[in-house]
Order: C-alpha cells, then sequence, then structure tokens
C-alpha cells in the first residue's frame, strides 16, 4: 500500500477588488428571490481565472495493489508459487479542508483498473461516497410538491449508516483480432530502421488515424461496455450501454467496418450506427459510409492520395445531417 499526503493552500479571491471581480444578477427567478452571483474577469482567459474561497487542507490518497498467490501443484522444491495480480490499481482518496465552517470533508472516492488474458482484457471502475447525511425537505411551489435534498453537518457514522454511494461507474473492453489468439511478442520499436518519408508517414497516420485502413488485417472487432449510475437522494439514474465496432477484409484491397451502440436501458440502437467501405487503389484510397437512420443519417464518400505530401488533395461527397428532415420540420 502506498499512501499520500498532500497539503494545499488557496486564498478568498471573492473578497478582492471589485475591478478584479464582478457581480451578475440572475432576474430569471423573477417574481422569485433574485440570484446574484460572482466572477473574476480572468475565468476565460489564456491561464484560466482564481475561483473559490479560502482552502486549507489536506490531501489523502491510498494506492494499493492486490495479489494473490497460488500454491504449487507438486512437491518439487524447483517449482515455486505462482503469483497473479487481481487489481493493478485500488485507490482511495478524499480531501479535507481546515479553512471551511462547515462540510469540511470531501466525497470519499475510490478508483481502480486491472485487466485480464494477459492484458487482453481491460476494466476499470470508480465509486463515489457522501460522508454526510442528508435532510429530505418537503416544500409546495405553485401547488406541486417540491422534494430536495440537503447535506447538513453530521457524519452519516454518527447516525449508524455507512457513506451514502452517490455515482458509480465500470467500463471494460476487449478488441479481437488474429494477434489476440497468438502469444504475445515484444513490440519492435518501429521508428528505428526508417527513413524520413516512411517517419513521415507514420506521423501523418498517428496524426489521422481515420485516413488510413491497414488492409493486412483481416479482421477486427472491438467491444467496450459502460454503465454509470447516480444517486441524488430524491432519484436515481443510470446508463447502459455496449459499443461494438468491427472491420473485415473481403479481399486485398476491399474492406468493409461498422460501427454502432446499444443501450439496455431503452433497448435500442444509437442513431450513430454506421456502415463504412474502403477500397485501396494502390495511389488512392476510397471510402464510403453511410449513418442509415437517426438524427445523424446521412452518408460521405472521399477519395483521397494515400501520399503524406499530398493529403490535402481529396474530393468529397456527403449530405449534411443538418438538412434532414430532423432539423427542417
Amino acid at each position: 500500500m502506498t499512501p499520500t499526503i498532500s497539503f494545499s493552500y488557496r486564498p478568498d479571491y471573492t473578497s478582492l477588488n471589485y475591478s478584479f471581480n464582478k457581480s451578475i444578477v440572475s432576474t430569471a427567478t423573477v417574481p422569485y428571490p433574485v440570484i446574484s452571483s460572482r466572477y473574476s474577469i480572468f475565468e476565460q482567459g489564456v491561464y484560466g481565472g482564481p475561483t473559490g474561497q479560502r482552502q486549507a487542507g489536506l490531501n489523502f490518497s491510498l494506492s494499493n495493489t492486490v495479489e494473490a498467490k497460488v500454491r504449487r501443484k507438486s512437491t518439487d522444491t524447483a517449482q515455486t508459487d505462482k503469483k497473479i495480480t487481481l487489481l493493478q490499481d485500488l485507490t482511495l482518496g478524499t480531501f479535507y479542508n481546515f479553512a471551511a465552517d462547515s462540510l469540511k470533508l470531501s466525497p470519499i472516492s475510490i478508483t481502480g483498473h486491472t485487466s485480464f488474458f494477459h492484458d487482453r482484457l481491460s476494466l476499470s471502475f470508480g465509486a463515489q461516497f457522501n460522508p454526510y447525511s442528508e435532510l429530505i425537505v418537503d416544500s409546495v411551489s405553485n401547488g406541486l410538491l417540491v422534494r430536495t435534498a440537503r447535506t447538513i453537518n453530521r457524519y452519516s457514522l454518527q447516525d449508524g449508516h455507512f457513506p451514502t454511494l452517490t455515482s458509480f461507474n465500470i467500463s471494460a473492453g476487449i478488441s479481437l483480432n488474429p494477434q489476440t489468439f497468438r502469444p504475445q511478442q515484444k513490440t519492435p520499436n518501429t521508428m528505428q530502421g526508417m527513413n524520413a518519408q516512411q517517419a513521415q508517414r507514420l506521423s501523418y497516420i498517428n496524426g489521422d488515424p481515420d485516413a488510413y485502413v491497414d488492409f493486412n488485417v483481416p479482421y477486427n472487432i472491438s467491444l467496450n461496455y459502460a454503465f454509470s449510475y447516480s444517486n441524488s437522494y430524491i432519484s436515481t439514474s443510470n446508463t447502459n450501454t455496449l459499443s461494438i465496432t468491427g472491420d473485415l477484409a473481403l479481399t486485398k484491397n476491399w474492406k468493409i467496418a461498422a460501427s454502432t451502440n446499444y443501450d439496455f436501458r431503452v433497448q435500442q440502437f444509437a442513431s450513430a450506427t454506421q456502415f463504412t467501405i474502403n477500397r485501396n487503389l494502390h495511389c488512392w484510397s476510397l471510402s464510403a459510409s453511410w449513418i442509415p437512420f437517426g438524427y445523424y443519417k446521412s452518408y460521405n464518400v472521399t477519395l483521397r492520395a494515400n501520399s503524406s505530401i499530398l493529403q490535402d488533395l481529396k474530393l468529397t461527397k456527403k449530405t449534411d445531417y443538418t438538412t434532414s428532415q430532423y432539423f427542417t420540420q
């Protein structure tokens, strides 16, 4: 376990001269009380502006690697116990502000990540807990019952409750291709032994990966799953999606690709589902993409030169999704 403790201090910039801090008044709530807030004239500047009141506190985090050992199966002394990594990182962190008049302890965050199958399947997660109790307040506005939650300066443990989970997320991803089922080899340094033209070509590919299609890879399928949960004490919400991206080389010079997202909560595919066809024309590349339905319904056909020197030489025919019926009605 690796603990980390640091101290940070920030002056109260809100009390500076009004030439640096100005007030803005919102009349959107009239005839209800007018809302007034202050802002710094440097907020939208290059280096940003000072924010917040005085702060002086401790940042604390605790990082841990969770491992296990598997006992050797035989009594052969030449064999050793096998060590297995369960979690590559598990970190807990929070902040305590001594300068605050109340609610000095910030929400407690927990993050972690690990991988399986020789780093082919990655998994990451995170959660946040509110250490204070919440007071539910009911009020009537325009004849309607309005319920709000207010954090009070009392730890939930004092009331016999564990800190409340306010948010949680988990994501996992894996890529399936011919290399997935082969023993991993050390990746060579691709920059060694390159001439200036090859290095320039690689730099162009890294700068615009969508403009390059590797026809030497017969297939590739990427699966990415994401789940998130939030709790506002009044209501809860969650997202639950699966992203699928894949491509298949039909011949040496033809490749098709598709990408989509499926929302398990609403049980339907996302409107950004896209199909693409790529054709290698030696010195040129032809690609045609199509979004068949949804708000972004459109197509795009592009003919471009493969040479990095002529990267701006291309011919495009496309439809703008903003001209579809969803935006013109």
